[in-house]
């Protein structure tokens, strides 16, 4: 029988393997801060698409592209993925990056946005809720839990996992830069793990081969170290979270009971399944993720 904690861990290993801004930004133009730069089409009510762990902003492309018809939707991508690492070269990143991000939404201007994230996106979006609940509106987490860690250890702790989050840390150092692959038929079989679709592969394996080896290793680090679990009970918006479910990864009421044991603390929160979808549910199932999306944000 096959185990989702384990077989989602193994993603997360692979994975790991200024706030100064310019006046309020019109649909189709950019801006950089210090740890993110964002890119905004659309216009509308707010939504805020940030990418997970070694992911550009082009996991969310055509996600944006849909929602653009009614929303002014900000494209987010991190410092280090796809780009110059900048403020994130060194030191804690996570916090930084998500107040970083709320100074980015006061300087614009922007009130009760809507902050989508996938997997450390998602993460990113509970802490924001949480470090800055004036900033946000709603939330809805794509494919991420609110600790790590018990992908690895069912029992962990934030103490017990920070032996392992170090040697994940190291281990990502030393190896370096992923190598790109040289067409999708080259891509790692540990990349089936990520999509269930070539296509979807290929793209994660890209992804990952630009990302910086140092911003990878941090975030795992703090990732690993970060259990949110009882603080998501103080989450005071609506909060929906999209979760992976194939057969792949096991029986539906074993990958049901993980979502729902790590979510107990926040009970209103929505959990919903992506069937037909591995890690990046975007990649494998778009129809159902844009459409669970767009439920979130009309629900009330």
């Amino acid at each position: 029988m096959k185990n989702p904690l384990a077989a989602f861990a193994a993603a997360l290993a692979l994975l790991a393997l200024s706030a100064a801004v310019a006046p309020p930004l019109l649909a189709g133009e950019a801006t950089q801060t210090a740890r993110f730069d964002v890119e905004i089409i659309g216009n509308g009510p707010d939504v805020v698409l940030i990418p997970g762990l070694n992911s550009t902003r082009e996991v969310w492309r055509p996600t944006a592209e849909a929602l653009a018809s009614d929303h002014r939707v900000h494209l987010v991508q991190l410092a280090g993925f796809g780009s110059a690492a900048r403020a994130n070269a060194q030191g804690p990143i996570l916090d930084p990056l998500v107040d970083e991000l709320a100074s980015y939404l006061k300087a614009q201007g922007i009130e009760s946005p809507a902050i989508i994230g996938h997997s450390l996106g998602g993460f990113a979006a509970l802490r924001l809720a949480l470090r800055h609940p004036d900033a946000v509106g709603r939330i809805v987490v794509v494919d991420s839990l609110p600790f790590f860690s018990v992908l690895f250890d069912p029992a962990a702790t934030a103490e017990s996992a920070a032996p392992q989050a170090a040697q994940f840390k190291a281990m990502t150092l030393a190896k370096g830069r992923q190598a790109e692959p040289a067409d999708c038929d080259q891509v790692s079989p540990a990349f089936a793990r990520m999509s269930n679709t070539r296509e979807g592969r290929c793209k994660v394996a890209h992804w990952a081969a630009e990302a910086d080896p140092a911003v990878s290793a941090q975030l795992v680090f703090e990732l690993m170290t970060s259990d949110m679990r009882q603080a998501i009970g103080a989450l005071g918006v609506p909060t929906a979270v999209l979760y992976a479910r194939d057969p792949a990864m096991g029986p539906t009421e074993t990958v049901d009971a993980l979502w729902q044991a790590n979510y107990a603390a926040a009970p209103a929160t929505a959990l919903i399944p992506i069937d037909g979808s591995l890690h990046f549910t975007m990649l494998d199932n778009f129809d159902a993720t844009l459409a669970a999306i767009r439920r979130a944000l009309q629900a009330d």
